[in-house]
Formats: C-alpha cells, structure tokens, sequence
C-alpha cells in the first residue's frame, strides 16, 4: 500500500485522473479492509480480552471491587477499537496523501459518504494545506457518532499542538467541535 502511495504522489500527473482516483480508492480500502479486520476481531474475542484485562488489572490492585474492574476493561476494549480507527486515518493519510492529491481525495471522500473517508480528507487538509475548515467539518462532525466526534477531535488536538494559532481561533475550534480551549493548548512541559 505505501508503494501505491508513492506511485500516487510521485507520478500524479502521468496517470490518468480515472486512474489515479481508482487505485487511491482500492488503496484505501485496503486500509479500511485492515481496519475492519482488527475491529472483528476485538469483537469476537471481546470476552477475552476484558478477562485479560481485569485479570491485569486485579493482579495490581485487588482493592476494587469486580464492577469497577469490569468497567476499567471495557474501556480498555474501546480504547484499542477507537485506536484501530484512528491508527488507519492516520496511516491511509501519510501512506496515499499530498497536496497534488487533495482536490481527488475530496471527490472520493464525497463519494464514499461515510466517515472514514471524510476524516481522511479532514486530515489531508490539515496536513498538507495547513488549514482547518472550521464550518464545513462542523456540519459534518454533527452527523457522525460519538467514535469518530472523538477522533476528529484528536485529529485537531493534534493539528492545533503542531501549528502555532492563536487563542481566538481556538477559542472558535473549541466551540464549534465542543472542546474545552485548554485542551488545545499543548503543554511544553511534559
């Protein structure tokens, strides 16, 4: 996948614009098909995995009691789906993205009208236009589950730590994606 991602960037203009949408396309879903992978599986050993965890968990510290042990699991469980997530955002965007591609990414992403491909879209604007589309992510980010409001929140968290903007337009990032503006403001001292 990261060889079609360098073809793509490197050769864009050589390949033919049906072409290039098409191997992005199936470039992509190839990172979703990895993505949905990983999600089945934690799905199918669900069980598992909160045992194991809990059982981590009680080897530590045995002073809570099996509820409170039970809930620390399942947020575990969630947390590595949401990172599967995340980590295929990330990687389909550093693996198939550039600023020649932007303009396909957006027609593929329109397309597929679903929320992967728009957060892919949403990171290659950040990424490589150096710019948040404030209004048109906030219509979007209204339509999405609480999973991917919470990724596209990390994603400008991210955004935000790496490019210097200013506390009004933070202000503005934090109201319209319901963040708290301390929370993007990175801490230097960590």
């Amino acid at each position: 996948m990261k060889l079609w991602g360098h073809i793509l960037k490197n050769h864009s203009g050589e390949i033919e614009l049906v072409h290039l949408k098409e191997c992005f396309l199936s470039a992509l879903n190839a990172h979703r098909r990895i993505c949905n992978m990983f999600i089945i599986e934690f799905k199918n050993n669900e069980g598992g995995f909160v045992d194991f965890v809990a059982n981590k968990i009680l080897d530590i510290d045995n002073s809570l009691t099996r509820d409170e042990i039970s809930k620390i699991a399942h947020e575990y469980f969630i947390f590595y789906n949401v990172a599967a997530i995340y980590a295929t955002i990330i990687r389909s965007v550093n693996a198939l993205g550039s600023k020649g591609l932007i303009k396909i990414i957006r027609e593929i992403a329109d397309e597929l009208n679903n929320p992967i491909g728009y957060c892919v879209y949403f990171q290659c604007e950040m990424w490589y236009n150096k710019g948040l589309l404030i209004e048109e992510a906030r219509k979007k980010y209204k339509e999405f589950p609480d999973t991917v409001k919470y990724i596209m929140r990390s994603l400008i968290k991210e955004y935000t730590d790496l490019h210097h903007i200013d506390y009004r337009k933070k202000q503005e990032i934090a109201d319209k994606f319901d963040m708290e503006v301390k929370k993007l403001t990175y801490d230097y001292e960590k």
